[in-house]
């Protein structure tokens, strides 16, 4: 019985495949539930691109797989395998059991390190990516199997996106909150920095996903696509949101955590208000979009703000702001005194 694997390995311009790394480390499985200690190790053939996988249930004898490529050539970052296993040692072991139903994430993101560096994210964040798995041969130019392969992986991209912007849009939400507040203000500003620090992996992780739908809109359903550019777009807006407000509060706010400081709470105030303008102008979206790419990167290029801009703008609203403290009227035996 042979299975047939889509690897894609994650690119963002047309290139084949190459090999990084020839040989990789031992590794121990992580997302085989109800098995024991798994342990992986793997070499891959520079000309032929074949994969020799060896893996150790506990502590029995190692096991050998040998993983045939059959398609390298593709420009867009997929490479197919074949593997040839008979149907009694899917019965009676269980790694090549897993291998008949599809190739598990963990093995898929092992066997990525033979040709992935991860130059546009830390290592991991593209584990859960999905492989596409078949018991015939892949016909790369068939478009329901190219819309079969390449959904999974834009749900995937979709349900990140979608993610990052629901909770970093609370986590937002209760950092200005608290620092308009004057709770713990430097603790806040540095949560808003770490936000900044993750949020910025992930939109490095669209440029992935950016490529993937350039070569492959055409097979993608209409409604994916909508949702894809929905969620795009919203994390891109929190995404600016996040770094103008960390920009803005590391820029005017002179890290004072005192309760009795008035500057926190006149500061805190403008910015406040201030924040329900930008949102609003954030949510702004045009009503006719031309194509999903000038979508995309219309939203990507809202996050090159100058901070020159900003900057001005709060100061202006710092300089037109009011003291809330009334100037109580000199007393006639103090200005006899001055004379």
């Amino acid at each position: 019985m042979t299975n047939y694997y889509a690897l894609w390995i994650p690119s963002y311009q047309e290139e084949v495949p190459t090999i990084q790394r020839d040989k990789l480390d031992e590794v121990i499985l992580r997302d085989i539930p109800g098995s024991d200690t798994i342990r992986l190790k793997g070499e891959i053939d520079k000309a032929s691109f074949n994969i020799h996988l060896c893996y150790q249930i506990n502590k029995a004898e190692w096991n050998h797989l040998y993983f045939i490529c059959t398609d390298r050539q593709q420009t867009d970052g997929f490479i197919f395998y074949a593997l040839e296993m008979e149907d009694h040692e899917t019965e009676t072991d269980f790694v090549r059991s897993r291998l008949s139903e599809n190739l598990p994430k963990s093995i898929y993101h092992y066997f990525k390190e033979f040709f992935h560096i991860h130059s546009l994210h830390a290592t991991g964040e593209d584990s859960l990516l999905p492989v596409y798995h078949s018991k015939e041969s892949i016909d790369w130019n068939n478009d329901q199997t190219r819309e079969s392969v390449v959904t999974p992986i834009i749900k995937a991209y979709t349900d990140k996106f979608d993610g990052f912007y629901r909770q970093g849009r609370d986590n937002l939400q209760q950092c200005t909150t608290a620092i308009c507040q004057n709770r713990e203000v430097t603790k806040n500003i540095h949560n808003l920095r770490n936000l900044l620090h993750d949020g910025y992996k992930v939109k490095r992780e669209m440029d992935y996903c950016r490529f993937i739908l350039d070569k492959h809109s055409e097979v993608l359903d209409e409604e994916l696509l909508a949702r894809i550019e929905k969620a795009y777009q919203n994390f891109l807006t929190y995404y600016m949101d996040l770094d103008f407000w960390y920009h803005a509060y590391l820029d005017t706010i002179n890290f004072s955590d005192s309760k009795a400081s008035k500057k926190w709470g006149i500061t805190g105030g403008l910015l406040g208000l201030l924040s329900i303008f930008i949102t609003l102008f954030l949510e702004y979206k045009p009503s006719k979009p031309d194509t999903v790419r000038e979508q995309l990167l219309k939203a990507d290029s809202l996050i090159q703000v100058k901070q020159d801009n900003m900057s001005e703008k709060l100061e202006r609203l710092t300089n037109s702001y009011r003291p809330d403290t009334i100037p109580h009227p000199v007393s006639d035996k103090n200005k006899k005194t001055k004379k």
